[in-house]
């Protein structure tokens, strides 16, 4: 029924129990060699569906937690995962000692919930549902993630301010969701590789060995150059041409540690788990024209209804959670100052020199040697006579 799929309980020790409908036919948890697998993952504490449902009892005890994978659209097979923190209290404190879960099939839990808000309730006039083309409909959760929407489904799974980055600014701006910047310092960023050196050439036979190949090739390159010539005036005789292929250019890069920065976003202060709708204008957002939209809160879940004007599309102002390069203002903000690792900084030096120890006296005689370079004479000689044969002969 709804398209529920199985339901399980897991607590801090794992996957505890877990059992599929009859409605499921299919077996989906069979690996290669056909071994029976989990149908989530068996470590549950360490999965988000487990520790969003813990956090989630804290604003609303009596709501569960929905959830699709990332960019979901699309893909056969979808499953919504709802999740609901099982709490216990003793002696005046609380504490989480299983969360329970039902899987339903995307489409069928989609078909239904757009079927549930287009039937009018008995004594009101409804003639403005989901199913209208007037009106763009998404399903959002605590994230800011769609879960339903009625435009395209291969929006599903995405970042709402990716698809209507207009709309989400002006979510944030109302205070529905709160952006929360996260900084990651153990990042890693392509820098293109540079091939040049300000340093000389150290001068050895290999060096001479070098300049006779780079000869022999640059007199092969010639050749096969005048021959392609020669080729390209026979093929014009016989009207024949070869295919023509772009060039590639394969900028070659290495990674090199950096601080990146993203941008998540979460329910603001204008979000109320119980009693909670807002709405707004978008003055010239798209062709000349002003568009709204309505928020609305599912009750007992960590979803709200988002309702855009279908007929007036504000383009493509994208809102994005893509990790971006870090870059500190230090002389013009000071809380850049508490977002750059300490460790970039440098170090303060001593204030005296420790430069001797009495019980190092025994070490003088042999301090430093271990970086001395001697010259090897009959490699010195051997490799001065070569350069002097290559070079004047």
């Amino acid at each position: 029924m709804y398209g529920a799929l199985m339901a399980f309980i897991a607590t801090r020790s794992g996957l505890t129990r877990w059992i599929e409908f009859p409605d499921d036919h299919q077996n989906h948890h069979r690996n290669g060699n056909n071994e029976y697998e989990p149908p989530v993952d068996a470590y549950a504490t360490e999965s988000l569906w487990y520790q969003r449902a813990v956090e989630r009892y804290e604003s609303d005890p009596n709501s569960f937690v929905y959830s699709v994978p990332i960019n979901a659209g699309g893909k056969s097979g979808t499953r919504v995962t709802a999740t609901r923190a099982v709490f216990v209290t003793k002696h005046g404190r609380k504490a989480p000692v299983a969360v329970v879960g039902i899987q339903f099939d995307h489409q069928t839990w989609s078909d239904r919930f757009l079927e549930i808000t287009g039937t009018c309730i008995e004594g009101r006039d409804c003639k403005k549902t989901c199913t209208n083309a007037e009106f763009d409909c998404y399903v959002l959760d605590d994230n800011g993630f769609i879960l339903i929407t009625t435009k395209k489904q291969e929006d599903t799974g995405k970042f709402f301010g990716e698809v209507d980055g207009m709309v989400m600014e002006m979510l944030v701006n109302s205070d529905v969701y709160k952006r929360v910047r996260v900084y990651d310092f153990q990042a890693s960023c392509p820098q293109p590789l540079s091939f040049t050196s300000p340093a000389n050439f150290l001068f050895t036979p290999f060096y001479h060995l070098k300049w006779f190949l780079s000869w022999i090739l640059t007199h092969l390159v010639y050749i096969a150059l005048n021959w392609n010539l020669v080729l390209a005036d026979v093929l014009d005789d016989l009207d024949m041409h070869p295919p023509i292929h772009d060039y590639v250019s394969i900028n070659k890069t290495k990674l090199s540690p950096c601080d990146k920065e993203y941008d998540l976003f979460m329910y603001g202060r204008s979000y109320n788990s119980h009693n909670f709708s807002s709405n707004g204008i978008l003055n010239k957002c798209g062709h000349n024209c002003d568009g709204y939209f309505n928020v609305h809160y599912i009750p007992h879940t960590n979803l709200i209804l988002v309702v855009t004007d279908g007929r007036c599309q504000c383009g493509h102002n994208a809102t994005t959670i893509a990790p971006r390069v870090a870059t500190y203002d230090v002389l013009n903000s000071t809380e850049a100052l508490c977002r750059i690792p300490l460790t970039s900084l440098p170090r303060k030096r001593p204030e005296s020199c420790h430069n001797y120890n009495s019980e190092e006296k025994e070490l003088l005689e042999d301090c430093g040697k271990g970086g001395k370079i001697e010259i090897s004479s009959p490699s010195f000689y051997i490799g001065l006579l070569l350069s002097l044969v290559l070079t004047y002969l």
